[in-house]
């Protein structure tokens, strides 16, 4: 029930793959699950149709996908008809065909586990409930009712293992196994920090310092899109260790220029992650410490009417179109970076604030222009960069130093 819902035994396997009846497999997994009790045929029908739904004949829908459940279990067996029983109290999984679930051994599994006091009977006992744990349960019912709870349920359960896993391999030295797991589990859950953290620490370990980097430009861009936020100091302190030690050897002047030059000259502003966008405008206020040169911040977002709110999709391709539409109406000299899910922030060297806000109309009317029809609303704030006060407080000789 982990993933795809399966059934399988020494004759062969079934499962509930495309093209199959929805409603069969529904009704075959919700016996199974509560195969310790008769379900009566109400229930079935409630589970089957919502109370909204027009059927004028239920019944005969009804047995015609009883038909159908029992039909596909012949194929997995030859009584296979007989395996789900009815009497007055209601349909059920017949007793002469014992079925164990994978969630019931996982349970048991992590039961057994708890109790273990040998580390590496413990940790082996984790990594068989954790290779049973092949995506979320019963995935492909995953909007009916039911299924919802247990799907919270069971994840969370995974996830927890996994933390667990990952402290005994670390312990043990399985530097491999723990890049491996942390791989997996954040399939199940792609924003789990501690899991980007341990990943990169073991990558760090194993020498894969262009794999660290790889993972921190994956976690960054998508805290960054979705929440806005960069991760956290100690994944940010992996990664500068990383890029500082890709370079093991020493390199000649022509070699390093090879390397930072930009691969392709593009015309417009230049497009960033937001971590790097910080650290240019972090140098861009050193340089106008002393010079008192107009540098200036807009800030630029994608708002809708609350009583229509953009759905998720309808963001991402405003915020798509919107990038263009900045890079290509800027300068070589402006840098651009997504800051939050529904906004951008533009760094405008040499420019006042009159001309910044008027930078931002041109930006919004290019945006309007080209998607007349667009639902979304942009709104834009301008703020000069600010320069460390405490610069300015020092005296003569401490400045010199």
């Amino acid at each position: 029930m982990f993933g795809k819902f399966s059934l399988s035994c020494e004759n062969g396997a079934i499962d509930d793959g495309a093209g199959r009846s929805y409603k069969m497999w529904l009704v075959l997994a919700y016996l199974l699950y509560h195969r310790d009790r008769p379900v009566k045929q109400e229930e079935l029908y409630r589970l089957l149709w919502q109370e909204s739904d027009d059927r004028e004949d239920p019944q005969n829908a009804f047995r015609a996908i009883m038909h159908r459940v029992r039909t596909t279990l012949s194929r997995l067996h030859a009584d296979g008809r007989s395996m789900i029983k009815t009497d007055r109290s209601g349909y059920f999984w017949s007793p002469e065909y014992p079925v164990e679930l994978d969630i019931d051994r996982f349970d048991a599994l992590c039961a057994s586990a708890v109790k273990e006091e040998d580390e590496e009977e413990r940790l082996e006992q984790y990594l068989e409930a954790l290779a049973l744990y092949q995506g979320d349960f019963l995935s492909r019912l995953s909007s009916e009712s039911w299924v919802m709870p247990l799907t919270q349920y069971y994840r969370e359960r995974y996830l927890a293992l996994v933390h667990a896993a990952l402290v005994l391999l670390q312990d043990a030295g399985r530097c491999q196994d723990t890049i491996d797991l942390c791989r997996r589990a954040l399939e199940t859950d792609p924003y789990d920090e501690q899991l980007y953290l341990t990943l990169m620490k073991m990558l760090l370990e194993t020498g894969d310092h262009e794999a660290v980097v790889a993972v921190y430009n994956a976690v960054s861009k998508l805290y960054a899109n979705q929440f806005g936020v960069l991760p956290c100091d100690e994944i940010r302190a992996i990664y500068y260790t990383a890029i500082r030690t890709v370079n093991e050897t020493a390199i000649p002047m022509e070699t390093l220029q090879e390397q930072i030059r930009e691969p392709v000259a593009q015309s417009g502003a230049m497009v960033c992650e937001y971590d790097f966008f910080r650290t240019v405008c972090q140098s861009t206020a050193r340089l106008i410490e002393r010079s008192g040169a107009a540098v200036h911040l807009l800030l630029i977002s994608v708002v809708s009417d609350p009583k229509a709110p953009l759905s998720r999709r309808s963001l991402e391709l405003t915020m798509t179109n919107l990038k263009e539409q900045i890079r290509r109406n800027l300068r070589r000299g402006d840098v651009v970076s997504q800051c939050s899910p529904s906004q951008y922030v533009v760094l405008l060297p040499m420019a006042n604030y009159e001309n910044s806000c008027m930078v931002c109309q041109r930006l919004i009317h290019a945006f309007f222009r080209t998607y007349p029809h667009s639902p979304a609303r942009l709104e834009y704030a301008v703020q000069a960069l600010e320069v460390e006060e405490s610069f300015f407080r020092r005296t003569p000789e401490a400045a010199k130093e």
